[in-house]
Parts: C-alpha cells; structure tokens; sequence
C-alpha cells in the first residue's frame, strides 16, 4: 500500500512543479512585455490632444439649486469641475497613454482622468441628495449624465434603475442594461446583474 501512496505523492509534485515553472515563466514573458512596452512608451512624442473626447458638464445641472450642505459641496465641485478639462481613460494604462499621446503628454491626460473620477464620484454624491429631497426628475438628470460620460459606480445604476422600476419604466431599465454592457472592467459584472434582477422582477 506504501508504495501506490508514494507514486501518487511524487505525481502529484512532479505535476505541481511543472505548472509552477509554466506559471513562471508566462509570468516573466509577460514582465519582459510590459517592460519593453513601456520603454516605448517612454521614447513616445508628443501628439495633439486636442480631439480627445472632452466632457462638458451641462449647465442644466451646473444651475441647480439645493438646500443640503452636502449637495451644495457637490454643487460647487461640479461647477469648479467645468472649467477644467474633463476625460474618461477608465480601463487604459498610462503606458498605452504615452504609447498614444506621447510621454510629455502624461501629467496633462492623469489630470483629465482624475477630473472625470471626481465628476462621476460627486455626480453620485449630488444625486443622493436629490433623492433625498425627492427631486427625481433632477436626479434622473444628474444620473443619466454620469451613466451617458461612462461612470461604472453601481450605487448610480441602482438608484437609477430602482427609480425607474417604481415608475414601471422597463424600457428605461433594459436602456441601463444596454450602457452596463459597454463599461470595461470587473465592475460591470455587478451592475449588469443588479440590473437584470430587476427586469426578471418585474416579468415574475
């Protein structure tokens, strides 16, 4: 019996030992890409950025009034934020920005992004507000806007499809389902769910 046990023992680390190395070895192959591909990036010119897909914050929302002090500070922030330069690169390395716009052209376009991840952050913020002073219409506004420029916060989704299942909006549901589908990265998994489980709700 001793010897079956120790085969199987010593196939079993004959076979981890082999996934290991294979494990290893992609994992150096993909470093060496990286490194070779930002070594690029960084040898990159400048480019014009001047057609990028810059976000106007519309004043329809800029405008608003409101009585909290924490809508008010989201407030502010929008309308500071609208002098500023405004765009999503949610899912692109700053390797693949350089390799695009050029290494000189980094500082600018990391200032562009963290714009448009404080917008979506404090267009939430404000709509939480809204909804708390059951102005829905505005907070359909100031949700559809961040859903429109790309944001992936799934608590704008929910509150966005919650609302719309109270009004028995189904088409406006399957609409968010539709913009779900085009955000790249892990969160939208979550939200694609959360979304679907309120259709299948509503046709149960």
């Amino acid at each position: 019996m001793k010897f079956p046990i120790l085969a199987t023992v010593l196939l079993f680390c004959l076979v981890l030992s082999y996934f290991i190395k294979k494990s290893n070895k992609e994992s150096e192959h993909a470093m060496d890409e990286f490194w070779e591909r930002e070594k690029k990036a960084n040898f990159t010119r400048k480019k014009s950025i001047e057609h990028l897909d810059y976000i106007s914050i519309p004043s329809s929302i800029t405008d608003m009034t409101i009585s909290s002090e924490e809508g008010k500070d989201a407030l502010l922030s929008l309308q500071q934020l609208s002098t500023q330069k405004i765009v999503n690169f949610t899912g692109i390395t700053n390797t693949d920005l350089k390799l695009t716009y050029g290494t000189a052209n980094i500082t600018l376009l990391s200032e562009f992004d963290a714009n448009y991840t404080l917008l979506v952050r404090t267009l939430q913020k404000l709509a939480v507000e809204l909804k708390k002073e059951e102005r829905f219409q505005d907070m359909e506004t100031v949700l559809l806007f961040a859903i429109n420029c790309g944001s992936d916060i799934k608590k704008s989704y929910e509150l966005l499809g919650d609302y719309y299942q109270e009004q028995n909006r189904d088409d406006e549901i399957a609409g968010l389902l539709s913009k779900a589908k085009e955000i790249s990265g892990l969160s939208s998994g979550p939200i694609i769910r959360y979304l679907e489980g309120l259709l299948f709700q509503e046709t149960t």
